[in-house]
């Protein structure tokens, strides 16, 4: 199998001699740049780009292989365009001839660009991808001197790549790009590229396609006119290769002609013949008998649906049997054996590429029959085997941390033997929403969640499309609520990511689609309610919010007894450790709380054993209380993720503001009318101003009378909120019935306080008074003392630490500001998060420009420089301010 691992970016090692002309043309040019900047530093050196993913460790060089390589080696434009179905090996050869290029092109050009984007399903984003090179190739001097690079993003973000071709050839060194299975999206661009790359004349540039089908993104007529491209497919192994590699040395002419009879099965394609001969290795039996297992086989294998036989030839019944066959439980198998062909007809439903260690893990504890005692430690025994078995049948790679990537077939095998019994796929695809439902959250306040939730991304979008078109909303209110669930904490997460930020607002309307959908039907089918939560309705957002309470309340009473418990046995994720700690001082009963511990260590979920427990001991609300707020906690939920939107968008602000700040007032108010009408705390009535109305307030602009008022309205919020005047802690607040930390917790005093800071800084700044002033360095002083306490505990602490320096330089103080950046900087990383890091740079170097401070000179033009030298990517706009602040640190 191909190994997906992503390569790194490496600093060029080549002499200066060894450069083509352009190369050090650009190098002269720099420093020229530099000398009439006022610099007398050394000219920056150009580092390499080197991102593709590397080739299978023991690649097998075909006759494909070698006639593709001969190709690539003699012409310095090309478009090679590889197709076949899946498994026959084009990631392999593209990845391969990737590896080795630039060849012999180029004079032995030391430095190069090789770059690799994997378009297939939920992966990378050409147009994004493309941006992201031109970004990199800016930061390490590869663009020539002078080259307006932020023009280029532009214009890929208009799917005009003419800007992007001249760059790349005037670069003057070897440019790579590998696209892997290209999709329909961003058609324009890609054919504007292709067809740009090869009507190039200078420099060499070459383009990789690695595509399923033959027909390529032109007609046929405009490929006959196309000089550089080049079509090759890829059948997978010849006759005389795939034999080689089954029988690899001498056998007897019987059991040769087995090995034949297997190779004419698949066609010679690789991964078929992989499984065919890894299952007889493990299993020790010779290919007589492997043919005679096969052909008793009665899974169903022969009744594919056409359609997928046309995807992945005419082989595809024979290359899905021979994938899924050593995992098939027998009627006597074992437990184990059970558990895992379980395991994976669920992970079938989730996308191909690197499916996380804890995932499996949680398949494996909420599909376990049997009990066991020690239920975290089996899970990773089970886990551990599953991740074994299919590495021995050669059926993925495994990453250092244990994460599995299959081959996309290896998945559809699995889901296309789900799919031969539509109530067994339905069954299947529910117990993958429950699991999933389990494994994810919206609180992402410490790191490592963060990248666990980052992790999942892919795989939810794969689920999410794939239940969709399958799953009756109508018939299973359970399953449409966890859906809606999943639709919440998938936008919720994508919100953080730049590369998803046009598709979160998406099923974050989906998931608040879905549950007023049930609450309408269930309290008024007959009424027509659809357009009440809308922005723009003409009703005001206290008398909406009474209306969504009232009618939430209408629906909770039709639910079936015992369903709030079932769906909070299911959503609920509880950590332990800090998490439970907190739980347990809340408890009311700490006896049924131990008893609660003791049962969690052995159980195989939240039952509704351990529900009933934690509601004897407190923290839980009583199931009919919980009924009367269910669905008006939800909506208050996604609501707020909603308005959370706008703090990372690009819309203009005058245009997003309104509508972000009517999501999160609504969710606001119904939270509170939850706490005025059936006396239930929500955490969303929290969560709202200090996740919500304050940060959107902080975000837009306005003219600085304005803004004065806007921040005094702010810091009011902040100040109530701290000292909790307006009593909306004084019961603890729940969130899907489980109390969450919020009045006197350490997370969220730090959360205010950071907000009071930033607010009393930008106050000053617009209207000093010493009041003010001594008001906020109470709040900076706890605040900076807060952070330094949960350094590496919550994510917001290293921004803490920032945000007090700040205030201080917006007070004047500019010593003491960058005394406390010295702080930061000697309790952070840059590999923790680099782009914390830059900016918290750039700030020490505005603070050292703003107060002349020449005795800190040296240290911030240090740092600039190691973060502008650094193979870590920072936004263009970050870039674009240390560049400009560099110069102005070196003629302080």
């Amino acid at each position: 199998m191909a190994n997906l691992f992503e390569g790194q970016a490496v600093p060029g090692q080549g002499s200066s001699n060894q450069m083509q002309i352009g190369s050090i043309e650009r190098l002269f040019l720099n420093s020229a740049v530099q000398m009439e900047n006022g610099s007398t530093d050394a000219p920056k050196i150009s580092t390499e780009i080197n991102r593709v993913r590397q080739s299978v460790a023991n690649y097998t060089e075909t006759e494909t292989y070698k006639h593709t390589l001969n190709i690539c080696q003699s012409r310095e434009r090309l478009i090679l365009h590889c197709h076949g179905y899946p498994g026959t090996g084009k990631s392999e050869i593209v990845r391969k001839l990737a590896k080795e290029f630039p060849f012999n092109l180029g004079n032995n050009n030391s430095l190069f660009v090789k770059w690799h984007i994997e378009c297939g399903d939920c992966k990378h984003d050409i147009m994004s991808e493309l941006q992201e090179l031109v970004k990199l190739m800016h930061k390490q001097f590869l663009l020539p001197a002078g080259c307006p690079y932020q023009e280029i993003i532009d214009s890929l973000e208009r799917e005009v790549a003419a800007p992007l071709v001249d760059a790349l050839q005037k670069a003057g060194i070897p440019v790579l790009v590998v696209l892997e299975d290209v999709p329909n999206k961003h058609y324009k661009l890609v054919s504007d590229f292709l067809r740009l790359v090869n009507e190039s004349q200078s420099s060499v540039l070459h383009v990789y396609l690695a595509m399923r089908k033959k027909s390529s993104i032109f007609e046929e007529n405009e490929l006959k006119k196309m000089i550089n491209y080049h079509n090759v497919p890829v059948p997978g192994f010849s006759k005389k290769e795939g034999m080689a590699y089954l029988v690899n040395g001498t056998v007897d002419e019987e059991e040769y002609k087995y090995a034949e009879k297997i190779y004419n099965r698949f066609s010679g394609n690789p991964l078929g013949l992989r499984s065919a001969k890894g299952f007889c290795e493990k299993s020790r039996i010779n290919f007589e008998d492997y043919m005679e297992w096969i052909e008793d086989d009665d899974q169903g294998m022969y009744e594919l649906e056409a359609e997928t036989i046309s995807e992945y030839g005419d082989q595809a019944m024979h290359i899905f049997q021979a994938i899924t066959l050593p995992f098939r439980p027998s009627e006597d198998a074992d437990e184990k054996a059970k558990l895992l062909w379980n395991v994976l007809c669920c992970l079938s439903f989730l996308h191909y590429g690197r499916v996380p260690r804890f995932v499996i893990e949680q398949f494996c504890q909420h599909l376990r029959e049997e009990k066991v005692r020690k239920v975290r430690l089996r899970n990773k025994t089970d886990a551990g085997l599953l991740i074994s078995k299919m590495s021995d049948y050669q059926l993925c790679s495994v990453t250092n941390e244990d994460d599995v990537n299959f081959h996309e077939v290896v998945l559809h095998a699995f889901r296309v033997i789900v799919s031969q019994n539509a109530d067994d796929q339905q069954r299947r695809l529910v117990q993958t929403l429950h699991v999933m439902a389990g494994v994810v959250t919206k609180d992402m306040r410490k790191g490592p969640v963060i990248k666990k939730m980052n992790a999942v991304t892919t795989h939810l979008q794969a689920l999410l499309k794939r239940a969709d078109p399958l799953i009756s909303r109508k018939d299973n209110l359970m399953t449409t609520m966890i859906l809606s669930h999943l639709h919440e904490v998938l936008g919720a997460i994508m919100i953080r990511l730049p590369q998803y930020s046009d598709m979160c607002e998406k099923y974050l309307k989906e998931s608040k689609d879905i549950i007023w959908n049930v609450v309408t039907q269930l309290a008024e089918p007959a009424t027509n309610c659809t357009n009440l939560l809308n922005v723009g309705n003409s009703n005001s957002v206290e008398s909406v919010a009474q209306r969504v309470v009232k009618l939430c309340y209408e629906a909770g009473r039709k639910l079936e007894p015992g369903f709030v418990t079932k769906y909070q046995t299911t959503i609920t994720v509880l950590r332990n450790g800090e998490e439970l700690n907190f739980l347990e001082n809340k408890a009311n009963n700490k006896q049924k709380f131990s008893q609660f511990r003791k049962l969690l260590n052995g159980s195989q979920s939240l039952s509704q054993e351990l529900i009933s427990l934690l509601r004897e001991s407190g923290v839980f609300l009583e199931e009919d209380v919980e009924q009367r707020v269910f669905f008006a906690a939800r909506l208050a939920s996604v609501l707020h993720s909603q308005s959370r939107v706008v703090l990372y968008t690009d819309k203009p602000q005058q245009i997003a503001r309104p509508n972000y700040e009517w999501y999160s007032t609504l969710a606001h108010n119904i939270s509170f009318y939850c706490r005025r009408t059936h006396r239930v705390g929500l955490l969303s009535e929290y969560l709202t101003i200090m996740g919500g109305t304050v940060p959107i307030l902080l975000k837009c602009e306005k003219h600085a009378e304005q803004r004065l008022d806007m921040l005094e309205n702010a810091k009011r919020k902040c100040e109530d909120v701290l000292e909790d005047r307006t009593n909306v802690f004084e019961e603890d607040l729940h969130e899907n019935g489980l109390i969450q930390e919020a009045k006197g917790t350490g997370h969220s005093r730090i959360l205010v306080l950071r907000y009071l800071v930033r607010i009393y800084a930008k106050i000053i700044k617009l209207r000093p008074n010493p009041e003010q002033k001594e008001r906020g360095k109470q709040y900076c002083q706890q605040l900076f003392e807060l952070a330094k306490e949960n350094l590496g505990k919550w994510s917001i602490s290293n921004l803490s630490l920032i945000y007090c320096a700040k205030f201080y330089c917006a007070c004047g103080e500019f010593t003491t500001a960058v005394d406390m950046f010295s702080t930061f900087f000697s309790m952070t990383s840059s590999s923790q998060s680099h782009n914390v890091y830059s900016w918290a740079v750039y700030n020490l170097s505005r603070s050292v420009l703003a107060g002349g401070l020449q005795m800190y000179q040296q240290d911030a033009i240090q740092r600039c420089r190691n973060v502008l030298n650094s193979n870590e990517i920072i936004s263009s706009d970050l870039n674009i301010r240390l560049t400009n602040t560099l110069h102005d640190l070196q003629n302080l």
